[in-house]
């Protein structure tokens, strides 16, 4: 009989650790291999976003030279998050400020997108690095993400055809 005394209570803990961990702001890490294929992914897309609008930029104004600084910032962060996901595999609540950072990046850029003189690659380009992010965003705590650090609602991919 004392043996049951204690089944109810670890019972307990372990729904307690259960719910925690569907609220945590970052992969578990049965994830992290996803996550990281999606941060390689998401990587090399940021980085031809970044190439090509800097080859197919010409008319030299102050918002598409901002639109490229944010496109090189994005493609930076892109890479760093890579490497931190790759570096911090077995302890995925370390990468979550890196993904802050990243998420940012990636909502300034595309906020910047509509000053850009973008050819098709381009705007092809940043519709994948788009579908990424919003793989990766729902490993960050979903839609939580978009109204804590966006400050907007989730808007269509393919918006820059």
């Amino acid at each position: 009989m004392k043996h049951t005394k204690h089944v109810f209570p670890i019972a307990l803990l372990g729904a307690l650790v259960a719910t925690t961990a569907v609220w945590a702001n970052h992969p578990t890490p049965g994830q992290m291999g996803r996550v990281t294929i999606l941060a390689h992914e998401l990587e090399t897309a940021a980085h031809r976003v970044h190439v090509a609008a800097e080859r197919s930029s010409h008319h030299n104004t102050r918002a598409e030279d901002d639109a490229l600084r944010r496109l090189h910032t994005l493609d930076q962060r892109a890479r760093q998050f890579h490497r931190e996901v790759e570096r911090r595999y077995r302890a995925p609540y370390h990468t979550e400020p890196e993904f802050i950072r990243l998420f940012q990046a990636f909502n300034n850029a595309r906020h910047a997108m509509t000053y850009l003189h973008a050819v098709h690659p381009v705007r092809r380009d940043f519709n994948r690095v788009e579908r990424l992010m919003y793989d990766l965003v729902d490993y960050y705590d979903g839609d939580g993400l978009w109204r804590r650090y966006g400050g907007h609602h989730r808007f269509p991919a393919g918006r820059y055809r």
